[in-house]
This record gives C-alpha cells, structure tokens and sequence, in this order.
C-alpha cells in the first residue's frame, strides 16, 4: 500500500518523499515552497492516541518542540518549523546527506585522533543541549549525522521522551530506543538526568574505538543486552583495541559505571577528561575540526552504506529493487480467473496461533500464490550459531512438507549484508519472507518494498505490521509455567510437597517477572506448600552465583531453585559446588534447555528440568503463518505461541 502522506501538505511542506522510518516516527523529504528549499520532515501520528492522551500530547509537544527549535548550536541539527496538523505532528529539519556516524564506522573502528575529534563535536552540541535542560535520551551512531564535509549535528532531540510517555510504549516490556545504548537508570524505568546521556555517550565512544558497543546484539535477542547493561562490565577498552592508552580506557570506564554518582557529572567534564588524555586538550576550543577528520568519503562506503544515507527516489528503495518490485507485480502468471485473497495483518492485534485451524484454508491460493518459480526467503541473523543454524534448517524442513521451496540469505550477523540480502530476496521473486532483523530502521525501505509488492514477513520481532509483518512470540508466562508445574510435582513426590524455594528472577523487565510468576504459580498448582524463602536478580552466571553466595552467608538453606533462564543458573551451579552442596541436596527447574543445561540434567549436575524456548515450535509457526497468509486468513500483527518441550531426564532417554 502506497504511503498516504506522499504528495499531501502538512503545514507549510509538500511530502515528497519517505527516507526513513523508526518506531516513534517517520522522516519524509519535503519541499518549503516559501524559503525554495527541501527539508526532512519528521512526522509522528496521533490517530492512535485516546481523546484525553490526544490533548495533553498536543500540549506536550508544542512546548518541548519550541525547547528543541531553540537549541541553536553549530553541533545540533537545525529545527526550521514544527507543529501538528490535523492528527499528525511534524517537525522540519535540515536535510542532510553525508550519513551517521553508524555507517562511517560499519563494523570498524576509528583511529584515536579522529574519533577523539569526532567526540569532542558530539559533545559541544550535547552540552548546549544540556545547559538549556535538554536530555537527549536516545542518543546512538544513527541519529549522530553528517554533511558532505563531515561536520556533525546531533538529531532526534526529545523525541523519544516526547511520546513514549504518551501512548506510543503501550506494549507490556517493550522499551522506546535502543537498549544497547541506555543507561541502567533507563532501563529501570527511573527518572534520568545529564549523566544517562553521559553513559549513552561511554557506549558510543566504546564503540568508535573498538568497532563494536560494549554489549552487541547476538542473535537478535536484546534480553542479555539489557541483563549485561544492569548487572556486567564491559571488556576493557584494551581488551578490543590494545592501540588506545590506559588513560583513554579510564575515560570510557568511568562513563560506563552503573552508578550514576560514579560518572562524570556533566559532558563538559568528560570532554576535557578525554582530550587531556589525548593529549590534544586545545582541541575544546576548537568550534569544528577539518573536513579531513575521518578520511572516509561518501565514494568509499560500503555500497549499502551509501544506499542507507543517499537519498534515493520511493524512500531510499535502490531502482533496481522498485523495478524488480514491479515486474514481479505486473507479469506473475494469472493463473485463474480467481483473484488472490489480499494479504491482511490486524494491526495491534494479539491471538494465539492454536486458534487458526490450517486444515480449513484454501492450499489452492497457497499454491497459486508461489506458482512454479515462487519461493520463501529465509533472512536470519546467521547460520554460524548453534541456535540459528538449526532454527533455519528446521523452517526449510516445514516448508518442504508444505511443498514451498525456499531460500537462504544469510548476512552472517551484519546489518547492512542483511539490508544487501533482503533487497536481493525481493529482487529475486520471493512471496514470503522470514526475517530476524538486524536493525529495524536501516531494514525500513526495504520493508516498505515487500508491503508495496505484497510480500508477507514473519519474524520474531514484533512491530512489524505496519509492513504487513506478523510477529510470533512465546508466551513468556506459559514458558515459566510448564517448568514450574514439574518443579511442584517433583516436589510433591520427593519432598513430600515441603520445600524452601530460590527464585531467580529479573522482575525490572516485565516479561521476564510474567516468567517467574508463571514458575512460582506452576510450583503452587503442585506444591502448595513449597515456600518461597527468596525472588532474587538471576539472568546471567554472575547473579546467579552471587545470590547464592549472598545466602549461604546469611545461613539460609533451600531446597529448589526456580530460574527464568539457564544463564543464571550455571551461576547457581558454580556456587553450590563451591561450597560443596551435595548434588541431590537441590535442584534446579529452569527455562531454555540449552546444550549444557541437558548436559547438567543427564549427569544429575542439578538440574532436573529445563524447559525449550521453543525453536522448533517456531520453526513450524512461522511457516504455519505464512501459508495462512497466503491462503487470504487476516492474521493479527502479534502470534503467541506455547513453548517447546520440557527437557528432563526420561525426555533425553527417550529422545537423546
């Protein structure tokens, strides 16, 4: 479907053109017939929004967008108008061409003097920001930008506060922005003040060093991100880049302390701190460094670098990817006088996938809608983990028996191969995509290409169904359910339904605390006399051991453990053996039935039970989705789906 804004007003602006999309909002190329220049308009809807919500956003945003439009800095992204018309707010920018700092670095780092003189421009228009009050709070590479002479403006001030508060956060755990640049303070939900930019900016100068943040993505899973941000240190600087100086790392360090009160205390402090460690400290005066600063120019990016920041007719699509996109359309074979069922997601919609019957559909439109040359794109992060690897042969395996054929492409866990190969997949003819994304706005044009041509696309991720995706999502309180209702009979059959019972948790993320309550609730179904003597922070070894230790210095005794995922309790494990509790003395019912945790249940290290999360249950799902797409069934935007197996010892004698 077309984007309806394109060739409308809003305000004094004539959109032309989108060239990105986020979650809070969508950033058009419009035109400013009065000053005859072109801007980027950004554009957040309020349709969405409750009567009462609708009135305190418009109050909301014509205060904090005047605050932004003030922050007249060298180093901040011009604000030329804003205001709200009709149900949409906007806000008109300079247009900019030179791309982020995101596609400068790729995947590399920086050398010490240009990333040094790179951050010491991020932080003067941050601190300009600051002494007008103004906290950023989703600062990251991507909305870091850059002109055709390097010089950089920071962007999205305020946007990320202005509607998360206001009815756009409105799922259960979903958290606005990026987690893998928050500062802890922000991802518990507290209130923030200058220094949570400062952690922001630790991540980012962390990354320009090193090639990488201090917390990356594996798998597409932002969970242990989140975890790590809490709880874990990073890797020494040096440990990444043994080039940078000891003073520099001590600089990053002390950004990236978990306590606020242990950071600097302002940007100002943490600029000086870094050019003295430099030892370019004049550089502060310094209104912008010369064009030459990163010796990268916009003809040596990488060729979807440039895709992503060129602005490029129909939203940043390359031609060859919209003319694809039409031969497909226009020349499919009409195989019969039947048209084909449109492709219908129920945005904001929830439903378990068990309430879809596939006996009932139609496998004549299954079959017309992949004809003979039709296939399936797998796109998942990669094929080198264990995990992934098995995930992809699996929904080939599905796919077969449902006579679709399929196809690989695999980005090997890079953002930008993965734009590269899904671009490739429409080109190529494929009716239906499998996508485990990357980075969601640099996938966005793209995304926008497969709705246009009437691809489908299921993922793991949600918010998709804006692009006609539909996500399938386990049911966090029936993962924690399943092992708990086997935790209860084991306790009621061995213990004579006494026990004293450690819960390791992580109840600052809400769907990780549906997954203790649905392991303490399955316990008590069984064993309604088992007591809780602790809910402590589990998720990754380090808690898990800690909260262990914790106790036995208190001299509490337990008998079972209760874990929401097999990380934490490889901690518990190291910390029972340490203090040499005898293996039958407690046990342990967990979530994830990783490799080692089936180990630890065949040896009897432990562990009794761990439930799958599900891999296989989602291989069949995501494939299941598809063909009642095909089949015309308006699927809603989000699918649950129940875990996997439990994995116990007479499991894993029976199946291996």
């Amino acid at each position: 479907m077309a984007d309806l804004l394109i060739g409308t007003t809003i305000g004094e602006f004539n959109v032309v053109e989108m060239i990105g999309r986020g979650g809070m909002a969508t950033v058009y190329r419009a035109s400013q017939p009065s000053m005859k220049r072109d801007v980027a308009l950004k554009v957040i809807r309020m349709d969405d929004l409750s009567a009462e919500n609708n009135r305190d956003f418009t109050q909301r945003f014509a205060t904090e967008a005047k605050l932004i439009a003030g922050l007249e800095h060298p180093n901040i992204l011009p604000v030329y108008n804003y205001g709200i018309d009709g149900d949409v707010a906007y806000l008109a920018m300079r247009l900019l061409k030179g791309g982020s700092i995101e596609t400068l670095l790729h995947g590399e780092h920086l050398t010490l003097q240009d990333a040094g003189k790179l951050f010491l421009q991020i932080t003067q228009g941050l601190a300009a920001a600051h002494n007008k009050g103004v906290i950023h709070r989703d600062l990251k590479p991507s909305n870091i930008m850059l002109d055709e002479d390097n010089h950089v403006y920071l962007t999205d001030f305020g946007l990320a506060k202005l509607v998360d508060s206001e009815g756009y956060q409105t799922k259960t755990g979903q958290i606005v922005g990026t987690p893998v640049y928050m500062s802890p303070e922000q991802l518990r939900g507290e209130p923030l003040d200058f220094r949570s930019d400062v952690y922001a900016l630790g991540c980012m100068l962390y990354e320009m060093l090193t090639g990488a943040p201090p917390f990356p993505v594996l798998d597409g899973d932002v969970i242990p991100v989140i975890f790590k941000h809490l709880q874990s240190p990073p890797d020494p600087v040096t440990q990444r880049n043994k080039d940078i100086p000891p003073a520099v790392e001590a600089v990053v360090m002390k950004a990236l302390s978990k306590d606020r009160n242990d950071r600097y205390d302002s940007v100002r402090t943490m600029a000086t701190a870094l050019a003295e460690a430099i030892g370019h400290s004049d550089t502060l005066a310094l209104p912008r460094p010369a064009s030459s600063i990163l010796n990268v120019s916009r003809t040596n990016l990488p060729q979807a670098a440039k895709r992503s920041v060129m602005p490029f007719v129909l939203g940043g699509v390359s031609v060859l990817v919209v003319l694809a996109v039409l031969a497909i359309v226009i020349f499919r074979p009409f195989d019969s006088l039947t048209p084909l069922p449109a492709i219908t997601v129920l945005q904001g919609e929830t439903q378990p996938l068990a309430d879809f019957d596939l006996s009932e559909i139609n496998t004549d439109f299954i079959s017309r809608r992949v004809g003979s040359e039709g296939f399936v794109a797998i796109v998942p992060c990669n094929t080198s983990s264990e995990y992934n690897s098995a995930l992809t042969r699996e929904m080939t395996t599905f796919a077969r028996q449902a006579n679709i054929p399929t196809r690989v492409y695999d980005p090997d866990t890079d953002s930008y191969r993965q734009l590269t190969e899904l671009d490739r997949a429409i080109t190529e003819g494929a009716v239906g995509i499998v996508l485990c994304p990357l980075d969601m706005a640099l996938l966005a044009p793209s995304l926008q290409a497969a709705k246009d041509a009437g691809i489908p696309i299921i993922s793991s991720a949600s918010g998709l169904g804006i692009y006609n995706g539909v996500g399938i999502l386990t049911d966090n309180y029936l993962m924690g359910l399943k092992p708990g209702q086997y935790a209860g009979q084991w306790i009621r059959d061995n213990l004579d339904g006494q026990a004293r019972v450690l819960v390791l948790s992580f109840d600052d993320l809400p769907d990780v605390k549906r997954r203790a309550d649905g392991l303490i609730d399955g316990m008590l179904e069984f064993a309604p006399d088992a007591e809780v003597i602790a809910r402590e922070t589990g998720g990754i070894a380090d808690n898990g051991e800690q909260v262990v230790n914790d106790l036995f210095e208190q001299g509490m005794e337990f008998d079972v453990i209760l874990s929401i995922n097999d990380a934490g309790a490889y901690g518990a494990v190291n910390a029972l053996e340490d203090a040499r509790i005898p293996r039958d003395s407690v046990k342990i019912f967990s979530v994830d039935a990783e490799v080692l945790a089936r180990q630890y249940i065949t040896e009897g290290r432990y562990f009794v039970a761990s439930v799958d999360a599900g891999r296989t249950v989602y291989a069949k799902a995501a494939i299941d989705a598809l063909q009642l797409l095909f089949a015309g069934e308006p699927l809603p935007e989000t699918l649950t789906i129940e875990p996997g197996d439990l994995i116990t010892p007479e499991w894993l004698a029976e199946n291996g």
